[in-house]
């Protein structure tokens, strides 16, 4: 014992060169190696040498922290060979930097669209920052925004709280940020962020919170190069089309803000394989899971528009009965723990859920990315998230314009007991306004029900109001 305490002391206490942390690299070759040539990427490991070299060699101190913490430095060489994206400084996607004491692999905003690029789930990605003295117009969310600025004027410190310092540039405050994307179909969506929601993002982030140590974080040396990273990092949960992998990166990027991917097996945890001690570098395929319409049941929507509480009664059950009788996943091989900051990341995809109103894809990402405890925590949530977005339809179908709203939501909705119960009491809400209008037409006062038809998309209920307000008149 008293030996090993030395050796770790005389570890801490060394100095190294280049050369000796290199020299750590070559064990792991045949892994690399393996693990590149199971995902189909071009990576060659010395040429990854060569590039991590180049950093060592301008920075002393990444040198330093390498050597004293061979085993996380493995971790992180691994991890390009698992992702594909390499450390060449002149493309920008990826390098091995330090993190709270420790070597981790960090993708950059540019890493993450181009994977993005490369699963064939965008075509293109424009990031673009906004400045009070931009001329800025949003087009909605289909359509790319109108954005004029001097690209010469200066952006000045990232000043998003009453806590930060800095010059003012010449575009003016900073107001927020957004990610233009260019789908595959040639079709645009575009995912706008606030300053505020930013400034959220940086507080929760280890290296920031550390308020002695932040002038070394990449949020005080690199803001706007964090700021777009984190448009992209939250940005790929509205894409209508998943990609594993790319999913998979934004955890790990998640991971790594707490220096977790420091121990264990990486590229495993990329493929979403339980993590194991004797690895061969390999990453196997992943399991099938469980259509949407078998596991995301919920609690029937009564006759007054509120969730039932009978968790017995027939068709829809509780949101956390269902998805542990339809979710076989074994708890004993859940790779990820139910902790704060995961807890408080599956709240935050229930939260972008509730304000897109894209459940189905918050049910496919949570799906393919978590298992056990944590996908059925993610699943209540985004569960509660469309129970009470159904119910808050059915108590506004008495205005004009929600029942296509309604109409449109339950197209979204796979077939299901959920999707039957939901359109049934759609039906009977607006069947029974419109008998309240037809009588408040007979009694004279006609604008109301036409008001209302106006607003119905064409149907039989449309044809029906019509009709009955044609034999009032």
């Amino acid at each position: 014992m008293a030996y090993n305490n030395r050796y770790q002391q005389n570890r801490q206490d060394q100095h190294y060169t280049p050369q000796q942390v290199l020299e750590m690299l070559d064990e792991i070759r045949g892994e690399f190696e393996a693990t590149v040539k199971s995902e189909g990427n071009s990576l060659l490991f010395n040429s990854e040498k060569v590039f991590f070299a180049q950093k060592l060699i301008q920075s002393y101190s990444l040198c330093n922290i390498c050597g004293k913490n061979p085993v996380a430095l493995r971790n992180a060489f691994l991890q390009a060979a698992a992702t594909g994206l390499t450390m060449d400084p002149t493309q920008k996607l990826a390098w091995i930097i330090p993190q709270k004491g420790i070597p981790v692999y960090d993708i950059s905003y540019k890493g993450l669209i181009r994977v993005a690029v490369d699963s064939n789930i965008i075509a293109d990605a424009v990031v673009d920052l906004v400045f009070e003295h931009d001329r800025f117009q949003s087009n909605g969310l289909r359509k790319s925004p109108s954005h004029e600025y001097d690209p010469f004027g200066a952006k000045g410190a990232l000043i998003m709280t009453t806590t930060d310092l800095g010059q003012v540039g010449e575009r003016g405050l900073f107001r927020g940020a957004y990610i233009d994307y260019r789908l595959p179909d040639g079709s645009t969506l575009v995912h706008f962020v606030p300053k505020d929601d930013i400034a959220a993002v940086r507080e929760i982030s280890n290296s920031w919170k550390n308020e002695d140590k932040r002038h070394e974080s990449p949020w005080a040396n690199w803001p706007w190069a964090m700021v777009r990273k984190s448009i992209v990092r939250s940005g790929h949960n509205i894409l209508p089309i998943r990609s594993n992998k790319l999913d998979r990166l934004v955890h790990l990027l998640d991971q790594n803000e707490s220096n977790e991917a420091a121990l264990g097996d990486t590229p495993a945890a990329i493929a979403g394989q339980p993590v194991t001690d004797g690895r061969t570098g390999l990453m196997i395929s992943e399991e099938a899971h469980l259509n949407e319409s078998q596991t995301t049941q919920q609690p029937n929507v009564s006759s007054s528009g509120t969730p039932s509480s009978d968790s017995t009664s027939q068709g829809i059950k509780p949101a956390a009965q269902s998805n542990n009788e339809a979710n076989p996943v074994s708890q004993s091989n859940d790779s990820s723990e139910l902790t704060p900051a995961l807890k408080k990341r599956l709240q935050a995809i229930a939260a972008r859920a509730s304000k897109s109103k894209e459940f189905s894809a918050a049910f496919q990402h949570v799906s393919e990315t978590y298992n056990g405890e944590a996908l059925n925590f993610a699943k209540g949530l985004i569960n509660t998230a469309r129970r009470d977005y159904a119910e808050s339809l059915i108590n506004q179908l008495s205005q004009p314009g929600f029942y296509g709203k309604s109409l449109d939501f339950a197209a979204t909705l796979p077939k299901g007991n959920f999707r039957t119960n939901f359109e049934s009491k759609v039906d009977e809400t607006v069947r029974s306004h419109i008998d309240t209008l037809l009588k408040a037409a007979e009694a004279g006062d006609e604008a109301p029900a036409v008001d209302f038809m106006e607003a119905l998309p064409g149907g039989d209920i449309k044809t029906s109001l019509n009709q009955s307000l044609y034999a009032l008149a």
